[in-house]
């Protein structure tokens, strides 16, 4: 009789771990990569790497960030659509993820088609930041020297697609101030190179431009968000300068292959919701002067879609045709 019922709890055993995929049963037994398209310091870089820090120690595996900046994070998220879909590589996306992809014939990736969202971490709002070396105190005087000057006033961008570039001709569109783009690989590039004099503006993220809150060399002109900033209370809005429709606000997510067998998909969300609402990462999303995003992740998929069909409107509008 025993021999019966330890045959048949035997079977039972094997049909419950037949019900589940392979794939699934023992992940994640080796490393998991986070690419992130940024360079490293970056507030991006930052937050990826405290959630690798978490996430590693729900799972007792070693989490790593790799950085792949360029391209207007292309060829980070070519790189995560082409590794295998298991479940190890996972992609720190911001909004420009969407963004470039549209910008490029054939960018080798569908951000739509090809990722799924994990979770989304935070978000916030883009400053304009100018050289002090230039009247830039507020918009108005940008916007003055800027006509006065016509033709030698550039900004800085993380490429054709990104938020930056619709910005800054959303900026150009409603105030006549007429500037060129230069293309850097990453915020921290751009900042400097708007501190040197080299470009005239650059949308920063709330992160990125707090660091500089002090900074002798720069003016941190105008928030393209509905109200101020609690991290820069001194830092109007658009809205406040005359110009209401000037508000994008940049997101921080994780995603993932959308090959990724399912059961895998499911534990790496659950795991990262917790991950998203941990101490350590709350505080390193206020170091970086950035909101936790409050909403669900069917919220944030319907905000990425959103996004998505936003920048595809925006690049027809200003003529931007993909290369």
């Amino acid at each position: 009789m025993k021999r019966a019922q330890t045959s048949i709890a035997a079977l039972f055993a094997s049909a419950l771990c037949l019900s589940y995929p392979a794939t699934a049963q023992d992940y994640p037994n080796r490393p998991i990569t986070i690419i992130v398209p940024f360079t490293p310091g970056a507030s991006t870089d930052a937050i990826a790497r405290v959630a690798a820090q978490e996430l590693s120690a729900k799972i007792g595996q070693t989490v790593v960030v790799e950085n792949k900046p360029g391209a207007g994070t292309v060829l980070g998220a070519v790189a995560a659509k082409n590794a295998k879909p298991d479940g190890y590589t996972l992609f720190m996306a911001t909004n420009s993820f969407y963004a470039s992809a549209l910008t490029l014939k054939n960018p080798g990736y569908d951000p739509v088609n090809d990722f799924v969202p994990l979770v989304a971490l935070g978000v916030a709002p883009y400053v304009l930041i100018a050289p002090a070396s230039v009247p830039s105190k507020s918009l108005k005087e940008l916007v003055g020297y800027a006509k006065a000057n016509p033709g030698r006033i550039n900004y800085g961008s993380l490429g054709r697609g990104t938020s930056q570039k619709i910005l800054a001709e959303d900026v150009k569109e409603a105030t006549g101030m007429d500037w060129q783009e230069i293309p850097y690989k990453g915020g921290t590039e751009g900042v400097a190179a708007a501190m040197a004099g080299d470009i005239h503006g650059y949308f920063a993220t709330v992160s990125l431009a707090a660091q500089h809150v002090d900074q002798p060399k720069l003016n941190l002109v105008a928030i393209a968000a509905r109200k101020r900033s609690a991290y820069l209370p001194a830092v109007p809005t658009f809205a406040e300068a005359g110009y209401p429709n000037i508000v994008d606000e940049t997101w921080y997510a994780l995603f993932v292959s959308s090959k990724t067998p399912q059961s895998i998909v499911d534990r790496l969300r659950a795991e990262l919701a917790i991950v998203a609402k941990s101490p350590e990462l709350t505080v390193q999303l206020k170091k970086n002067s950035i909101e936790p995003y409050e909403g669900t992740l069917q919220e944030f998929e319907r905000d990425a879609s959103k996004t998505h069909e936003k920048f595809a409107a925006s690049l027809k509008k200003f003529g931007i045709e993909p290369e």
